[in-house]
């Protein structure tokens, strides 16, 4: 037997002269199909190794941010420091005692204001369906 091979555009030729679908070529969807995947996944790629790299900088400014802000609270006197006008422990208690009485009187203060706040702010038409 001889064997007879026609092209595929031969064969579509004759298919649709004779009302039937053409035939597709089935190997280039499968080479566009897998050259799709490789530019998908590269772009994959490039998208997670661009969103490393921002995290990494953002980590980084966010960590310099946190250093500067605790290089700003440490700019008054401390326990450490030399500056310490203090003469003796004796004044330091006493010092330190005054402070924490000021403190004291501020935190009744405010408290005072809220208890006045809450009174003034309640009445007798919070009382009503009271029985």
């Amino acid at each position: 037997m001889a064997n007879i091979a026609i092209s595929l555009e031969e064969t579509n030729k004759i298919r649709i002269s004779l009302g039937l679908k053409p035939l597709t070529d089935e190997k280039a969807p499968v080479a566009d199909k897998e050259k799709e995947a490789e530019e998908n996944y590269a772009k994959a790629r490039e998208k997670e190794n661009k969103a490393r790299k921002e995290k990494a900088l953002r980590d980084k400014i966010a960590k310099i941010r946190n250093r500067q802000e605790l290089n700003t609270k440490l700019e008054g006197k401390t326990l450490g420091s030399l500056e310490n006008d203090d003469g003796d422990t004796k004044a330091w208690i006493k010092k330190s005692k005054k402070i924490v009485k000021e403190i004291a009187k501020r935190r009744q203060k405010e408290l005072e204001e809220m208890d006045n706040q809450f009174q003034e702010s309640y009445g007798e038409d919070d009382l009503t369906g009271l029985k």
